[in-house]
């Protein structure tokens, strides 16, 4: 089993071999993640599919910016296994966020 940690939703960790195949992301997650306009206080929602390669996957998710969540946090991926996570942003403040 590889893990994989995504940070700040955007930007990711693999740690495996070269050699070996890495999950697949829908979307894509070394391109901005764009959610709709969403007011303070409430929710939006996306769907992030991960499709396990080669082998079993532990997917972690460490969040650091507080208006985004993901659900759930940690999952293992079967090696021809798709599962969507859910990606969560929840203002606190009017702006946009980065």
């Amino acid at each position: 089993m590889k893990s994989l940690f995504l940070f700040a939703i955007l930007t990711c960790l693999i740690f495996s071999s070269a050699a070996m195949a890495q999950p697949g992301f829908n979307p894509p997650i070394n391109q901005p993640i764009n959610f709709p306009d969403t007011d303070v206080g409430n929710t939006s929602r996306l769907g992030l599919t991960v499709t396990g390669r080669g082998q079993m996957w532990n997917i972690q998710f460490v969040v650091n910016i507080e208006d985004f969540s993901v659900e759930p946090a940690q999952r293992n991926v079967g090696a021809r296994e798709a599962f969507e996570f859910e990606l969560r942003f929840t203002p606190q403040r009017a702006g946009q966020i980065q």
